[in-house]
């Protein structure tokens, strides 16, 4: 019987065994080969079973060594940024400076990273004070990088799935909005100080912050009432220093005119007039491209601005301190309560998917649902 050849293949006058083995299969289902050597068969055929075992822990051939923090900062820095708006990337940024980069997880091998390492990893950013929703921001992140990797194959299994995201009990089921009451005392309020013009026509308009900051005069047809939007104010980093930049709005769905109520027009001609006033007293011709929500050069507004102001705006009228983005769910929420078509109501609020709009018809149903349920207390016999 003759025994298994020592090695079988001579390489710069060495001797090795050499294994031509299948490790994978591509998207065609074709096989795919990889060559292992080593001084005997038995040291062939280990570096092999390894390859097989690392790629059944996650880690494709190739990669044994990378950390997870060199290869997200690869990504992040070099593919990402190329593959999402800049506005997108300045408001991901703080995820990766702040959270990703320097972390015990930046230091472990992508191999080694399981579903419970990055569980524990949020979980220490909740303790840290962190809150749900900006871990699932920060998840989404590391999401689109588990899915490069798999698609480059550094990576054959995505450890995200099994990891649990941990729930906001305090706002699960609730949609924070704007009272009447709130919103009585915001439309008064405009009418005395027309620099706080702009809360009103946020709330009657769903325009998101940056729309609102973009807008010029351009963009407001008084004859037809109807705001034209197409852009939004960014954040823009450039040679080091940050600034403000126009650039087209979210989406393609972003992309909308949304009609002016008559019962706003008033207010907004004497807002013009204002703007008007405020451009004389500056020294700048008032013209189609004057910004409609400017700073007190008459210059873009930051968004930083706005909500400071909007904070002392409610500060001083009494109410509960909101989000300027909560304008945007309140006139959803209107336009639910008002039995506003839910396809309508998509296109006015620039969403992309009707889900998202979904979510304000929702809300609004089951809270007529309790209503009605509510009325059946009187038929409940009185326990003396």
């Amino acid at each position: 019987m003759n025994a298994t050849p020592k090695t079988n293949v001579t390489i710069n006058g060495s001797k090795y065994y050499h294994l031509n083995r299948v490790i994978s299969h591509n998207e065609e289902g074709a096989a795919i080969y990889k060559n292992f050597y080593g001084k005997s068969k038995k040291e062939a055929t280990s570096k092999y079973l390894e390859c097989i075992k690392k790629m059944e822990q996650g880690l494709a051939a190739g990669h044994e060594k990378i950390t997870f923090g060199a290869a997200f900062k690869e990504w992040f820095e070099h593919v990402h940024r190329s593959a999402v708006k800049q506005s997108s990337f300045l408001s991901q940024e703080p995820h990766y400076r702040l959270r990703i980069a320097g972390s015990p997880l930046s230091a472990m091998k992508l191999a080694s990273i399981r579903a419970i390492n990055i569980q524990s990893f949020y979980n220490s950013l909740i303790d840290k004070g962190d809150k749900p929703n900006t871990i699932a921001s920060l998840n989404a992140l590391v999401s689109g990088f588990f899915s490069y990797c798999i698609k480059t194959d550094m990576l054959v299994k995505n450890p995200l799935g099994a990891v649990a995201l941990p729930k906001d009990e305090a706002a699960e089921g609730k949609m924070v909005v704007f009272s009447h009451n709130d919103i009585c005392k915001l439309v008064d309020n405009a009418e005395k100080h027309l620099c706080d013009f702009v809360f009103v026509f946020g709330l009657y308009t769903g325009l998101r912050k940056g729309e609102l900051l973009s807008l010029t005069c351009e963009d407001i047809d008084l004859e037809l009432c109807e705001v034209h939007v197409n852009t939004t104010l960014a954040l823009v980093k450039i040679d080091g220093k940050y600034s403000h930049s126009v650039t087209s709005t979210k989406t393609t769905s972003s992309f909308r005119i949304v009609p002016i109520i008559e019962e706003l027009k008033p207010l907004l001609c004497r807002y013009i007039n204002f703007l008007k006033e405020k451009s004389l007293a500056l020294g700048i011709a008032h013209s189609k491209g004057t910004i409609l929500f400017s700073n007190k050069e008459g210059g873009y507004m930051a968004g930083s601005a706005l909500y400071h102001q909007f904070k002392s705006l409610q500060r001083r009228l009494d109410i509960d301190p909101r989000s300027v983005h909560t304008l945007r769910h309140t006139f959803c929420t209107l336009l639910a309560r008002n039995r506003t078509p839910l396809k309508t109501a998509m296109e006015l609020m620039g969403h992309s998917k009707i889900s998202t709009t979904g979510k304000y018809y929702t809300h609004v149903d089951m809270e007529d649902k309790k209503k009605g349920i509510s009325n059946l207390s009187a038929s409940f016999p009185s326990r003396q």
